[in-house]
């Protein structure tokens, strides 16, 4: 049995809290998922658990990995959606989710992650917008190839980082046809206001000059 007090039990092993700073199981054949008690390995640097059998969603708990440097999930099939505590590993140098089964948007808190050199998120079901923040984060070409993400990308991004995406299930709509009724008329302009007041999510249909953003220069393309 693991002393509670100075041990945490992850996959049958005692790991001392405050003296591990690596563990090792890439390959190792462990299923089920991330024990939320990884969290309390407060000193740890890396973390590898690579080429097995992880499901469910990545626990928040990682988030308290503040010394975290390296972080190796790739080769999974972990579920559910990217936690925004990530972003507490402001020392990740390396972020490792690719190939899993990841869904739903990237947090906009990934531009907190200044320090990172590697970022591989390609081969999930992500999907929505690509936040423009991800050009605020240390890797200047991260990998995002084979998801669904929906145009239009960050123009920090180039045609390699993006890769095929599968935008089949993105909404079509001419630019400026906020509601999508094929007419472009006073109730479109309406909503692009509203859009900019209550700022709100980014609406690529607003955005009618293709510049990632919603603003006042949309109105006025609009209006004319």
């Amino acid at each position: 049995f693991c002393n509670p007090s100075s041990q945490s039990n992850l996959w049958g092993t005692c790991y001392s809290i405050e003296q591990t700073t690596q563990i090792n199981l890439s390959n190792d054949g462990i299923v089920g998922e991330i024990p939320s008690e990884i969290g309390s390995l407060v000193n740890l640097e890396r973390l590898y658990l690579n080429g097995n059998q992880l499901s469910g969603s990545i626990p928040s708990d990682i988030g308290n990995l503040f010394n975290l440097e390296r972080l190796y999930l790739k080769d999974n099939q972990l579920s559910g959606s990217i936690p925004p505590e990530l972003a507490n590993l402001v020392n990740l140098e390396k972020l490792y989710l690719n190939e899993n089964l990841l869904e739903g948007e990237i947090p906009d808190e990934i531009g907190q992650l200044i320090n990172l050199s590697h970022l591989y998120l390609n081969d999930n079901n992500l999907s929505g917008q690509i936040p423009i923040n991800i050009c605020e984060q240390g890797d200047s070409s991260p990998d995002l190839e084979n998801n669904y993400f929906c145009p239009p990308y960050p123009e920090c991004l180039s045609q390699d980082d993006i890769g095929y995406q599968d935008v089949s299930d993105c909404i079509e709509c001419s630019p400026g046809d906020i509601n999508i009724d094929l007419v472009l008329d006073v109730l479109d302009i309406v909503i692009i206001v509203n859009v900019i007041v209550d700022e709100e999510q980014y609406n690529e249909c607003a955005d009618i000059n293709f510049d990632g953003s919603v603003d006042i220069l949309d109105i006025v393309l609009m209006v004319n």
